[in-house]
């Protein structure tokens, strides 16, 4: 929720670095519903209508701004509970042209039943602004690493 208000904040208030976003960015929609990864025969997962799907389609930027478009500072206040201000400082920061913005995320985040939607919000907030692979800027997990390792052992 707090990631798609920032990305409808970049998008409402002209901070898109179009330059980048023009050359770098193919937007895609992916399926939704798809299940929470639980066993097949599980309540939740029986009722999913897109169980393990990964389709994706292409999506316009039109279309994008209308999905986030409800994201709105009040709406996720309210669902949130963080603050207006504090949801206000945050999307200025990553508008900001001339602030550098690394987001650090971890296990918690990575792991969330959403987790690979939520690396993806992420992404998209450094892709919007351009704020990806240049110094001082980009998305990064340290966790990701430390995953395959451990998978391995």
């Amino acid at each position: 929720m707090i990631l798609n208000y920032i990305a409808n904040y970049i998008i409402q208030n002209n901070a898109i670095n179009q330059d980048f976003f023009s050359k770098h960015v193919n937007l895609r929609k992916g399926a939704t519903d798809i299940g929470y990864g639980l066993r097949p025969t599980h309540p939740l997962e029986k009722a999913a209508k897109n169980p393990g799907s990964d389709a994706s389609e292409p999506m316009s930027f039109e279309d994008y701004k209308a999905f986030v478009a409800e994201y709105t500072l009040e709406k996720t206040a309210e669902m949130t509970g963080v603050p207006k201000d504090q949801l206000e400082q945050l999307a200025q920061l990553y508008a900001d042209p001339n602030k550098k913005v690394i987001s650090y995320w971890t296990m918690g985040f990575n792991q969330h039943t959403r987790g690979v939607w939520a690396n993806n919000l992420v992404y998209n907030l450094h892709l919007l602004t351009g704020k990806i692979s240049q110094p001082g800027c980009g998305p990064f997990s340290p966790d990701r690493a430390a995953f395959r390792v451990w998978y391995c052992a």
